[in-house]
């Protein structure tokens, strides 16, 4: 039976989950930053106060400071803070108005360089619901790095380069049958990710948001937009509702000892969001993980490939 390397496995995982490693090169916590989502539906939230109105073009400005609003560091209340809940209506109703993007995936740290990206992809949008992905993970390697396509489109699931080789294929199938413990659980990793990506996972973690705090006016490759500053308080992941998916990538985080978690967000005027920034504190290090979105509702076409050039996996 042909097996998946387990280092180019393990790095293609992380980099699915956009993890880190260590400098001892064993994994870091997952960041749950992924790049894809089947559907985005607002989580259930609560706010303390009436949301506070910002404007991504610099019309309006949040009067929140960091320590003034947000989640009891005390009373462990769950809901979201003031802010947080503004953006919530925000990004959901700029993906719902989005057709397609593309975007990048950088981890920043633990032997990885964020001057790179470890994944580019673009994805096709109906509504609020993601119907098409592709992906470029480039697998860092002793003899270099290699480049590995995927494909999620009509709920198929096609991996390429050196792993549909060992099939003798362009493109080998995985599915919920696939056999290969390797290949089967990334399958797995692949299908948990629809639910828990993109604009849907950072709706998700502003229901854990604390102290979030409009920074202003800022650019983004200079797209005009407004800065948020926000802290993940995992102390609190029991009282929320939140999809399972993220639930368990962040209870990893906590398993690791951090309770905490550095956010910042770029949003435009049209409530998309342009770039996400996490950080981890592992050990002695800070790993910071980077989604960044672009080319809007750009033309853009993801097919399944000809029938020839796919072998599906046993």
């Amino acid at each position: 039976m042909k097996t998946l390397p387990v280092a180019l496995a393990a790095t293609l995982m992380l980099t699915l989950a956009a993890c880190g490693t260590t400098q001892d090169g064993s994994p870091a916590p997952a960041t749950t930053l992924t790049s894809v989502s089947r559907s985005i539906e607002s989580p259930t939230v609560t706010t303390s106060a009436p949301p506070t109105t910002s404007s991504a073009t610099g019309s309006g400005t949040s009067t929140a400071t960091t320590g003034s609003t947000g989640r009891s560091t005390t009373g462990g209340t769950a809901g979201t803070d003031p802010v947080a809940a503004e953006l919530v209506g925000r990004l959901l109703a700029g993906a719902a108005a989005t057709s397609s993007l593309t975007g990048t995936i950088s981890v920043d740290g633990g032997g990885l360089s964020g001057d790179e990206p470890l994944a580019t992809f673009g994805q096709l949008t109906d509504g609020a619901e993601v119907t098409a992905l592709q992906m470029e993970v480039t697998v860092p390697g002793a003899e270099g790095p290699t480049s590995l396509p995927i494909l999620l489109v009509e709920d198929r699931f096609f991996i390429g380069g050196v792993i549909a080789e060992q099939y003798d294929g362009t493109w080998v199938e995985i599915t919920a049958d696939t056999t290969d413990p390797t290949l089967s659980e990334l399958y797995t990793s692949l299908a948990d990710s629809i639910n828990s990506a993109s604009v849907t996972q950072y709706v998700t973690f502003l229901t854990l948001a604390r102290d979030t705090t409009d920074e202003g006016p800022d650019q983004v490759d200079g797209v005009d937009a407004r800065r948020y500053a926000l802290t993940l308080d995992l102390t609190a992941l029991d009282e929320v509702d939140i999809d399972d998916s993220v639930r368990a990538s962040l209870e990893a985080v906590v398993a690791q000892g951090i309770t905490e978690v550095p956010c910042l967000y770029w949003i435009d005027g049209e409530g998309r969001l342009l770039r996400a920034e996490q950080t981890l504190a592992v050990g002695s290090e800070n790993i910071t993980t980077v989604a960044a979105f672009t080319d809007f509702d750009a033309p853009l076409e993801i097919a399944v490939p000809d029938a020839s050039l796919i072998v599906v996996a046993p």
